[in-house]
């Protein structure tokens, strides 16, 4: 969909930025904390700008996210098929997307799957 033709020009040109700028440091903080409360995705986004060591915390919740992915591709037979294959990797992308700023002492947390075959 090309959502441009709905906001003034001027609105896109300011960018993103001029909205942040002149926003109250209160509101946005609580906007932020509403939004990273209702997307756990956005808060292990946020979690690894803010920080560098994973916490059990966070890897528990990225196994979740893993499990969560894999049962949405997993047949009766639980192997993915291949039709499902890349929308299957498109999901983990997703989950693992900025999990590369971490540092887990125990190692790489995909292999942290409760679901049998990954």
């Amino acid at each position: 969909m090309n959502w441009k033709h709905l906001f003034n020009t001027h609105i896109l040109e300011r960018g993103y930025d001029y909205y942040c700028e002149n926003a109250d440091m209160s509101v946005v903080r609580s906007y932020l904390t509403s939004i990273l409360a209702e997307n756990e995705k956005l808060l292990l986004r946020f979690r690894s700008i803010v920080k560098e060591q994973l916490t059990e915390e966070d890897v528990e919740r990225y196994i979740a996210q893993v499990d969560d992915v894999a049962e949405n591709y997993l047949g009766s037979s639980h192997y993915i098929s291949y039709y499902d294959a890349d929308a299957f990797v498109s999901g983990l992308q997703d989950v693992f997307l900025y999990q590369r700023s971490f540092r887990y002492p125990a190692g790489d947390v995909s292999a942290y799957s409760s679901l049998p075959g990954l």
